[in-house]
């Protein structure tokens, strides 16, 4: 088999080696350039947030409870009840959202920062409209706490008033 002297030169020359090492280094920048972009801070944080984001001074948000019984109601009442927590971290609490299983449930919350040692609250009203028997539902509470989301459920029991039932 006949070789190709002009392709074997080339070869010789280096330019492949030359343009395989060019490729490499750009590839080995962009990673070491995405590794030290990414700082682990979330992307729409308050920076007043992030105040000391080392791992041992995050915020971490504790409830007195996170289950209420609004206990037997009407179907068409409103409840609501009042989930407290406190900051027991090193910098300021930020609630991101809050999120429920279901548009009857509608909750509200200071969109201030709750600083280390302190409490706060998140209002969770239930509208009973068109809702009957045992009812659950959950709320998910997003924050810039050290554990990131944290359930709270509800739950009542919606009675039929007396027009639904003649």
């Amino acid at each position: 088999m006949k070789r190709n002297k002009s392709f074997w030169n080339w070869c010789k020359n280096g330019f492949i080696l030359q343009k395989m090492s060019v490729l490499a280094i750009a590839v080995l920048f962009i990673i070491s350039h995405a590794m030290v972009s990414c700082t682990g801070r979330p992307v729409n944080l308050p920076k007043e947030a992030v105040k000391n984001p080392g791992r041992d001074s995050l915020p971490v948000m504790v409830f007195e409870h996170d289950f209420a019984n609004l206990g037997k109601m009407d179907m068409g009442e409103k409840a609501g009840v009042d989930f407290i927590f406190t900051n027991t971290g090193g910098s300021n609490l930020v609630i991101l959202s809050v999120e429920t299983s279901c548009g009857c449930t509608v909750p509200e919350w200071d969109k201030k920062p709750v600083p280390p040692g302190q409490k706060g609250k998140i209002r969770v009203v239930f509208d009973s409209s068109g809702a009957a028997g045992m009812q659950n539902k959950s709320i998910r509470v997003i924050s810039n706490a050290k554990i990131r989301e944290t359930d709270l459920m509800i739950s009542a029991e919606v009675k039929l008033n007396e027009l639904v039932n003649n």
